[in-house]
């Protein structure tokens, strides 16, 4: 049963939904303060009522994400006691490869990275060496500190492979189909995905999100 709630995404790519139900992400890294990140999570809304927000203690971290009952993790942050910080969007994804394999629920590799991973580089290698059975995208967002600036990242996961998008002066954007053009070869995304507009109307927000 729990694996069942966890593989959502797993589930969906054998049994997608009529009507394309999706997310849409931005990151802006600013120099002079922290980074900004939004998602929307546009689901079903009778699934509102049990999202619930999980906070997990761990040796030497503290993770909190946002998910729905049951599920081990999904949108999320990690603060480390060496005051190292990481955050994790997660959008929804579909490829000709999905459903050739059975892998790692998506789900469970948002939650790993945000157990694990300190850094951006960190959270891109765990998010490679999973074998997914579905395809989403991970947008990991690594928080300034001694070692260095802000950095961020779209890691897009296939049961072919995974990619790497990275941001464009400082600003990423992301809704539901690949960017990667070697992975947007085998986009799956149904017909009734507004995934084009809501990219390009995030893109046009540019300027006003690094100014915000």
């Amino acid at each position: 049963e729990l694996m069942l709630l966890t593989a959502r995404t797993e589930i969906l790519a054998h049994a997608p939904t009529a009507k394309a139900l999706e997310c849409s992400t931005i990151v802006a890294l600013h120099e002079d303060r922290r980074p900004m990140t939004m998602q929307t999570w546009d689901w079903h809304g009778e699934l509102a009522p049990t999202g619930v927000l999980l906070e997990v203690p761990l040796s030497g971290r503290v993770v909190r994400t946002f998910t729905e009952t049951g599920m081990v993790g999904k949108i999320g942050v990690a603060r480390t006691a060496a005051g190292r910080g990481l955050g994790v969007h997660f959008n929804i994804l579909h490829h000709v490869t999905d459903r050739s394999a059975v892998g790692v629920p998506v789900h469970v590799v948002a939650r790993r990275i945000l157990d694990e991973a300190s850094t951006l580089d960190e959270a891109i290698a765990l998010a490679r060496d999973a074998v997914v059975g579905a395809s989403t995208v991970l947008t990991a967002v690594e928080a300034a500190s001694d070692a260095g600036p802000a950095r961020a990242a779209c890691i897009e996961l296939a049961p072919a492979r995974a990619a790497v998008v990275e941001p464009t002066d400082g600003y990423l954007a992301h809704t539901n189909h690949f960017l990667d053009p070697g992975l947007a070869e085998g986009e799956a995304t149904s017909d009734t995905s507004t995934t084009g507009p809501r990219l390009e109307h995030a893109l046009a927000q540019r300027d006003g999100v690094m100014a915000a």
